[in-house]
C-alpha cells in the first residue's frame, strides 16, 4: 500500500468517526435537554394552576408568556452554542 493511500484512508476514517460521534452526542444532548424543558415547563405549569383566573389574564396581557418563552429560547442557544464549542477542533 502506498504512503498517499495509508493517509488516505486513515483521514476518512478519523472524520467518519468524527462525524458518527458527533451525530450521537448531538443526540443525547437534544434528548437530555427535551426532557428538562419539558419539565421545567410542566413544573412552571404546575405552579401556575393554583393563580386566580384575573391575575392570569392581567400576566398574559402584560407578555409574560413571551417573556418566559424567551428565557428558554436563550437558554436553548446556550446549550446548542456549549454543545457546538465542545464539538470543535482544537
Amino acid at each position: 500500500m502506498s504512503l498517499c493511500g495509508y493517509f488516505t484512508r486513515t483521514a476518512a476514517g478519523s472524520f467518519v468517526t468524527r462525524i458518527l460521534l458527533s451525530l450521537g452526542i448531538g443526540f443525547l444532548t437534544y434528548a437530555g435537554f427535551s426532557e428538562v424543558l419539558q419539565l421545567a415547563m410542566t413544573r412552571i405549569q404546575s405552579l401556575l394552576s393554583g393563580v386566580p383566573l384575573a391575575t392570569l389574564n392581567l400576566a398574559g396581557l402584560s407578555g409574560v408568556d413571551y417573556i418566559i418563552n424567551a428565557f428558554f429560547a436563550a437558554y436553548t442557544a446556550r446549550v446548542a452554542m456549549r454543545a457546538g464549542k465542545k464539538m470543535m477542533v482544537k
